[in-house]
């Protein structure tokens, strides 16, 4: 008998085919794919707002305030932002309207009278409505304090400047009929150079995304 080569091993079926990846893998990489472009596009928003005008152009129309605010019979003072007592009292001061109302929550509405007193606001011209968490609050707060009618009277409402536009709708819903807004001065010296409005915009540009962000969400739900 002939000695016969021995026989060749066959490989395996699959051998040298890709694997197919599992559900749970392809998942993941589908999530990643979709994270990274979310983050891309968000980045690219950024980079948008702070060397291009359009954060200028998003900071005016989210902007409705005014730069003299007329005589009226109630300043309002919002709660949630910096140095909003100290602008209240000023407009108090340049007897633009005789009371001065804080709106805020318990506790941050006492301590909101408390700022206003200090800039030389009498006790007894200060209300104070403390039942608004927040700005979708404000306009039904307002109204529960004791003498206001929102449909004769009429209100300077002090807030930022990028919340105005939010909360004019607001209390435009909640059928206030005279209302104006303001924010106090824009800036005593505004910026000249590309850079300096670079460096304007990427200090903004928290509150721009946050103000947009909260129109959607009331635009979302209806509130405004």
């Amino acid at each position: 008998m002939k000695n016969e080569p021995p026989p060749i091993p066959h490989a395996p079926a699959d051998e040298g085919k890709p694997r197919s990846r599992g559900p749970i893998r392809r998942a993941a990489e589908f999530l990643f794919r979709g994270l990274r472009n979310v983050l891309a596009f968000m980045m690219a928003v950024v980079l948008l707002l702070a060397f291009t005008p359009l954060g200028n152009l998003l900071f005016r129309h989210l902007s409705v305030t005014v730069a003299d605010p007329p005589k009226a019979d109630y300043i309002v003072c919002l709660g949630g932002g910096m140095g909003r007592e100290v602008r209240a009292a000023q407009l108090w001061h340049r007897k633009v309207a005789p009371i001065v109302i804080v709106s805020n929550r318990p506790g941050a509405a006492e301590w909101m009278r408390t700022l206003v007193e200090q800039t030389g606001v009498p006790h007894d011209r200060v209300l104070v409505d403390d039942t608004s968490y927040t700005t979708a609050d404000h306009p039904e707060g307002i109204a529960r304090v004791p003498g206001v009618d929102r449909h004769r009277q009429r209100f300077v409402i002090v807030t930022d400047h990028v919340h105005s536009r939010r909360a004019q709708a607001c209390f435009l819903k909640a059928g206030y009929e005279h209302v104006t807004f303001w924010g106090g001065l824009k800036g005593v010296n505004p910026p000249t150079t590309y850079w300096e409005w670079c460096e304007w915009r990427i200090i903004n540009l928290p509150m721009i995304v946050y103000e947009c962000a909260a129109t959607a969400k009331y635009t979302w739900r209806g509130t405004i």
